[in-house]
């Protein structure tokens, strides 16, 4: 660096000062370091622009990701809610389907109901002579029997309302009901506390009908003529009752029907039946059931048989006498011998069911 003064300069000095000034100045060299480095800087911001691309695509992934499953889970809803739709739609029409049927259901359960009053009455009606000769009349009659004797067995052996929620006694009741009309009806009723559980007690009784008889225990069998199985635990058989007696002996030609039952609360044994005078004119109708329960006092260790019988005759109308004797005294007569015999053979199955039991202490009060 050079400078010129001139000649004319009115102030050398000042002059030479600028000047000096100004060389020291320009002697002051800036150290590479400070001199910004512009391709460094290129480069920084370039990676920064890389990263926030990244970053960019990175969100732009992720709300893609998020929206797809949004989309998925949309989809996963509105078939959900179709579904729902179609479900709530068969359940309307399953509804109503399911009234319209009660609906009907109802109306021949009425209709059923008429129709077996009617059938009843119908039957009351007949004559024994015509119920003779008619078998499927008589079978549908003891269906009906023992259809009314199972509900009466159940109402008994019922642990809150029945004879079941009383502590059972050793008994045995017999009475004869006198109606003007239908004449004497004979029942027999007892109790049989067995020191036993309720499984004991249904193998006794299984022990006691392995060979099903129908007119057991009220009515002894001379001869059997046929023996029909109809359902598992239901039996029918045609018989002769011998009524024996002092006087000439009567038989009885009828029909049973045994039904067990085997439940949880309870084993039933029902049987019901209808036999003949030989004249045709005197129809018997007899219906009896046996129920093993549990006891009311112990109910696993104690167990109790209760029995209900029922005997009743129907004469025919506008019949007086039968071969000289007065209708009514061959009926009652065939009642009594009937009567006596169920007794009889009740009373030997109750000291029987003691005995196999181990109550030969209470054995001895039957007589």
């Amino acid at each position: 660096m050079s400078f010129v003064l001139l000649e004319d300069d009115a102030d050398p000095r000042s002059t030479m000062q600028e000047a000096f000034v100004m060389i020291n100045a320009s002697d002051e060299i800036p150290i590479l370091s400070d001199i910004p480095n512009e391709k460094h800087s290129l480069s920084a911001i370039k990676l920064s622009r890389q990263e926030l691309n990244r970053e960019r695509d990175f969100r732009c992934q992720q709300q893609k990701e998020e929206r797809l499953q949004l989309q998925m889970q949309t989809q996963r809803l509105d078939m959900y809610l179709s579904q729902l739709r179609e479900s709530s739609s068969k359940m309307q029409h399953q509804r109503v389907e399911a009234e319209r049927l009660n609906k009907s259901l109802t109306k021949a359960l009425v209709a059923e109901k008429k129709w077996s009053k009617s059938l009843q009455s119908v039957l009351d009606k007949q004559s024994p002579t015509v119920l003779k000769d008619d078998p499927v009349a008589i079978r549908r009659e003891i269906m009906t029997l023992m259809d009314t004797m199972y509900h009466e067995a159940k109402a008994t052996v019922d642990p809150v309302n029945g004879a079941a929620a009383s502590i059972p006694a050793l008994s045995c009741h017999y009475n004869v009901r006198l109606d003007p009309k239908r004449g004497p009806t004979s029942q027999l009723t007892s109790e049989t506390p067995l020191d036993c559980s309720l499984d004991s007690s249904r193998e006794l009784l299984s022990a006691m009908f392995s060979v099903p008889d129908p007119v057991q225990p009220s009515l002894k069998i001379r001869r059997t003529r046929a023996k029909r199985t109809y359902t598992e635990g239901e039996i029918e058989k045609e018989f002769t009752v011998d009524l024996g007696g002092s006087r000439m002996n009567e038989c009885l030609d009828g029909v049973g029907l045994l039904r067990r039952h085997s439940e949880d609360d309870c084993e039933l044994v029902i049987w019901a039946a209808i036999s003949f005078h030989h004249s045709g004119k005197i129809s018997f109708r007899e219906c009896s059931w046996m129920a093993a329960a549990r006891s009311a006092p112990s109910t696993d260790k104690e167990s109790v048989i209760r029995v209900k019988y029922r005997l009743s005759a129907e004469k025919a109308q506008g019949c007086t006498y039968i071969n000289g004797e007065h209708i009514d005294q061959v009926r009652n007569h065939a009642l009594q011998a009937i009567g006596a015999k169920m007794k009889a053979k009740h009373h030997m199955l109750q000291r029987k069911m003691l005995i196999e039991t181990g109550r030969q202490d209470l054995a001895s009060f039957i007589t």
